[in-house]
């Protein structure tokens, strides 16, 4: 049976899935605690704001606990975090893009009017 959020069912029985499913949340716990300074870390000097870099990781971290299942077999999960962080801000950029353009080419139009001016 599958669920429409992506979660099955698999043939254990309660008990063996309820151990396992533990198991997971344990391991992504210990990943979440191991990873996350280090993903802020990373992201400061991308977004240049500490408290955007925090923003920015929560959708990642989600991600791939929501994912969890097929992260935690890969080789470098860690990569899989980053990777996921670094399409994330390039979504939050292209996104507050076209608002920084108007604004720049506001800013840009006053310098030119000042200098015309001057």
């Amino acid at each position: 049976m599958t669920w429409t959020n992506g979660l099955s069912i698999s043939s254990h029985t309660p008990s063996d899935s309820s151990a396992i499913a533990d198991d997971r949340i344990e391991e992504f716990e210990a990943f979440f605690d191991r990873e996350k300074a280090g993903l802020f870390r990373a992201l400061g000097p991308v977004t240049r704001n500490r408290f955007e870099a925090e923003e920015l990781a929560q959708d990642p971290l989600l991600s791939v606990y929501e994912r969890w299942d097929r992260v935690a077999e890969m080789d470098y999960p860690t990569g899989y975090l980053y990777r996921t962080a670094l399409n994330e801000f390039r979504s939050w950029h292209r996104r507050s893009a076209p608002g920084r353009q108007t604004r720049l080419g506001r800013d840009a139009n006053r310098r030119r009017n000042r200098a015309d001016r001057g």
